[in-house]
């Protein structure tokens, strides 16, 4: 077990596996809800990979402990510790550490109510993925950007095109992952394709109601039914052993006539 490749690393003087069992120790706990506990072992992390020079060890145990403060509700302590974690990826240009930080801090700033820094930091998360192959990041971070833009109530055009194209990245990206457990923002999902499913269903929901405040009642309509019908084009692909790369048009109407013609 984890405690006792602890013990193995301390006792062989071995300083880099000692840092990944207590990472690995803080985030049991974490996902235990022994936040106390994971804190304890992710700051272990981190003081032991400052006194070895390990920067990405640093990184590591920063991102760890930021998302242990915001499990434990200390969003302000989490937001701090974010920015850490932002300067040192920046700092040595790891992209996916960036792109991290960008996120959680603009999640965390919007749970705050602080929504035009929360713009800010998903933007620049957002630009930050381009270039990569990262589209679960960018569609999360799209739906996320959506819905700051949405309720900041300005730029509701924007909004809507980030809830749109969330919500087609979304439709690819959870039928190519597995559905196997998944850490996100700290968190263990159980089941990862179902949980972007129901990250999709909050970006159909979304964008509904965007439209219907851009006056677009009948676009809320297709969009509703695109919703409706996911769990049955899903079947039917399973069923019929379709690849990934199949049409989703071929099942689900685009505009109002299909949506029409299908009533019909």
């Amino acid at each position: 077990c984890m405690e006792h490749q602890l013990q193995d690393a301390r006792d062989t003087q071995d300083f880099e596996g000692e840092s990944l069992a207590a990472s690995g120790l803080g985030e049991v706990h974490l996902q235990m809800g022994e936040w106390d506990k994971a804190m304890t072992f992710h700051q272990m992390d981190y003081d032991l990979s400052e006194k070895n020079d390990d920067m990405l060890g640093k990184i590591r145990a920063l991102s760890h402990m930021a998302l242990t403060q915001e499990a434990m509700g200390r969003l302000a302590d989490s937001v701090g510790t974010q920015e850490n974690h932002l300067t040192l990826a920046n700092k040595h240009n790891h992209l996916s550490s960036r792109i991290q930080a960008l996120a959680s801090l603009g999640r965390l700033h919007f749970n705050l109510g602080q929504i035009d820094a929360s713009i800010s930091y998903l933007e620049q998360a957002l630009a930050a993925t381009e270039g990569t192959d990262e589209r679960e990041d960018e569609a999360i971070i799209r739906y996320r950007l959506g819905m700051a833009l949405w309720q900041q109530n300005l730029e509701l055009e924007e909004a809507r095109g980030h809830l749109d194209k969330a919500a087609m990245m979304l439709e690819m990206v959870r039928r190519e992952t597995s559905s196997l457990p998944k850490i996100i923002d700290g968190k263990m999902t159980a089941n990862w394709k179902m949980t972007l499913f129901d990250i999709q269903t909050q970006c159909y929901q979304a964008l509904q109601r965007v439209l219907v405040n851009l006056g677009k009642e009948n676009e809320a309509l297709v969009v509703a039914e695109k919703a409706r019908t996911r769990a049955f084009v899903d079947l039917f692909l399973n069923k019929h052993q379709k690849a990934l790369t199949s049409r989703l048009d071929d099942w689900t109407p685009s505009n109002v006539n299909q949506l029409v013609s299908l009533a019909n």
